[in-house]
């Protein structure tokens, strides 16, 4: 258990050092080492410890050594039957990953549970940490095809456009604001997380309706939109034809959708 918990600290501590940028690369790294050290010392104590298995393979998965965490994680599913909903839906999730397999999305619970344990920090993490800036470069690339459309139609058939959008995966409402900017009047938004809605409704992002489930549950019979935005949301899943399917039956004429997406990450960067 002494282990275990010191692990648990380790963790603690280098997410205050990343977030802050207070520590050299070479310390993140060797605090790093120092984590995994703890847990493997915890598992030769108690090899079937559960949990000391799980933070195993997510960090090694993170490090990027891949045998070593589908192991670990292999090792915690065949010994935690009846455990966390959460942490199982992850270990297999990352699972496939690691073996080259695609799923069809990133399992719910996995998705919420990360998502809900992460709402209080995300947006200072997002921003001033990683400098994020997908919702911005998404912005403005809907200006300039709001322009474009613009300058295509004859002047008796000027649309209005961005009246009324759906934010697929609008977590703490990044991107409210931006959309708000671009003219939209009706402002609706999805999350699997309701601990990151929670923060978009106290943040006061300008969002009309705030749903807590799937991506497709925003499109019911009743509604049309003519703007459709995934922010940093199809990374999670795998196969996008239903998301996309129910977006294009819900889009009114000269409707949208935009989205964002990831290149694979350069030789010691993040993903792009």
């Amino acid at each position: 258990a002494a282990w275990y918990n010191c692990s648990r600290a380790l963790s603690l501590l280098l997410q205050e050092r990343e977030e802050s940028k207070s520590a050299s690369e070479d310390e993140l790294k060797a605090l790093e080492e120092e984590k995994l050290n703890a847990l493997r010392k915890a598992l030769l104590l108690k090899p079937r410890h559960a949990g000391c298995l799980y933070r195993l393979g997510m960090s090694l998965r993170e490090r990027g050594d891949h045998r070593e965490a589908t192991q670990a994680l292999e090792d915690f599913l065949a010994l935690d039957a009846v455990g966390s909903a959460k942490r199982q839906a992850g270990a297999r999730h990352w699972l496939a990953v690691l073996r080259g397999e695609t799923t069809a999305t990133a399992p719910a619970e996995y998705v919420a549970g990360l998502f809900d344990g992460y709402a209080e920090r995300f947006d200072k993490h997002l921003v001033e940490t990683l400098e994020y800036r997908t919702p911005q470069l998404l912005a403005e690339e809907l200006e300039q095809v709001k322009a474009v459309i613009a300058a295509e139609s004859s002047d008796a058939d000027q649309p209005v456009l961005f009246q009324r959008c759906a934010d697929l995966g609008c977590g703490t409402g990044l991107m409210g604001p931006l959309l708000k900017d671009l003219g939209v009047e009706h402002l609706e938004g999805v999350d699997l997380s309701s601990k990151m809605l929670q923060v978009a409704r106290e943040k006061q992002r300008g969002y009309d309706v705030l749903l807590c489930g799937d991506l497709v549950e925003i499109f019911d019979e009743t509604k049309s939109f003519d703007l459709v935005v995934a922010a940093d949301v199809f990374v999670y899943l795998g196969d996008l034809s239903s998301v996309l399917h129910a977006s294009a039956a819900r889009l009114a004429r000269h409707g949208v959708v935009a989205f964002s997406t990831e290149a694979p990450p350069r030789s010691g960067g993040a993903n792009e």
